[in-house]
Parts: C-alpha cells; sequence; structure tokens
C-alpha cells in the first residue's frame, strides 16, 4: 500500500509547475502541458509531418476539429489531475519548442510512453532521451511502464534497440480506436538503467 510520503510526491506533479532538464544536454527541457500551453502545444499536434506515423495522418485541421481537440486536452488535463497516472509533456531546446510525448496510463498501475518530435530535431538522439525522461517520470508516478507502436514505425523501434529493451510481436487493440500497436516493450523498473536528471519544482498551478 503506498504510503501518504509516497502519495505526497506523486501529487507534486500535478499541482506544481516542474521542469526535467539533463546535465548532458543543457538546452534541452522538459514540463507538463499545462492548459496555458495548449496554444503552443496545438500548432505541433497539427503538423503533417508529426502525424505521419499517428492515426491522425491526413487529418483536417478545421475550427471544429481543433475546437474538439481542445475540449479533449482539458478533460485529460483535469483527470489526469485527479487520477494522477499519467502526464502529457512539451519537449524544449534552446527555447524552442521542438516536440512533445506523453505517459499514457491504460490501467491504473500500467502506462505507454511516446513521443513526437519537429523533423529537424530528429536524428539528434532527444527522442531516446525523451523516452528514458518520460520513463523514469512514470516510474516516479508509481506506474509500470509497457509501451508499444506500429510495425511501420522505424524511429520508435530503433529508440527501444538502442536502449537494449527486446520487442515483442504483440497486436494491442483500443475499443473505439482498432489496433494501436503491434509491436511492445515491457520497461522493468528493475532492469532499468537510469540516467542523469535534475527535477525542479515551481509555483502552485490551477
Amino acid at each position: 500500500m503506498e504510503s501518504s510520503t509516497e502519495q505526497d510526491a506523486r501529487s507534486k506533479f500535478f499541482t506544481q509547475s516542474w521542469t526535467v532538464t539533463l546535465p548532458s544536454h543543457p538546452g534541452l527541457k522538459f514540463f507538463r502541458i499545462t492548459p496555458s500551453y495548449f496554444d503552443q502545444w496545438l500548432p505541433l499536434v497539427m503538423d503533417p509531418a508529426n502525424n505521419e506515423l499517428q492515426d491522425t495522418a491526413g487529418k483536417v485541421w478545421d475550427n471544429a476539429a481543433q475546437a474538439e481537440w481542445r475540449g479533449r486536452a482539458q478533460k485529460r488535463y483535469d483527470d489526469l489531475n485527479i487520477a494522477h497516472n499519467g502526464l502529457d509533456i512539451l519537449v524544449e531546446l534552446n527555447g524552442k519548442l521542438i516536440g512533445y510525448g506523453d505517459i499514457y496510463a491504460f490501467n491504473p498501475t500500467e502506462a505507454s510512453v511516446g513521443i513526437i518530435l519537429n523533423k529537424e530535431a530528429r536524428g539528434r538522439g532527444i527522442g531516446k532521451l525523451g523516452i528514458q525522461v518520460f520513463t523514469q517520470l512514470g516510474f516516479e508516478l508509481g506506474l509500470e511502464i509497457n509501451t508499444g507502436t506500429m510495425k511501420a514505425n522505424g524511429p520508435m523501434r530503433g529508440i527501444m534497440k538502442s536502449l537494449g529493451i527486446e520487442e515483442i510481436e504483440k497486436v494491442v487493440e483500443i475499443p473505439g480506436r482498432g489496433v494501436v500497436a503491434e509491436i511492445e516493450w515491457e520497461l522493468k523498473r528493475e532492469d532499468w538503467k537510469s540516467i542523469d536528471m535534475k527535477i525542479e519544482f515551481g509555483e502552485p498551478v490551477a
């Protein structure tokens, strides 16, 4: 059973602003997406180059679609503030937003992690660092991380291979979305090699 101290540590990720930085990459920053960042997040989501391997590929982002997205983003934010089992995260490099990712719980104790980067930020090792950061944040939230993707997602498969994690062929379906993964990885906490990262907590958030 989780102690009150552990619960308090987890709740800080939802009640206070925070930033993750890496001593090895001083220009790289990760922070939680709150509603005040939706206007900066949405252009990353709508970028066609960021949707090529997503189920939103070819989506028309008219005003109605953008309003629907905002509604879903707000609901997820509100739900996570209660459940404390996931995060949406922006990625910044040298003061410029270059991507986003998430810790997405599919049951109370397990979650997947994923990252999407702008084209100019790819091929520089940032995706691998992001997956490492998100995985360790997931562990901080008390979650086990089992993540997956489609076979066509070469970049994600390359990241996981570079981390030394064996891929498992497994079809994963979500009601209403269909097949969302054909490959899965189990990121076991006891086998995980942590990276050096610094979490700084700031002001309370609404």
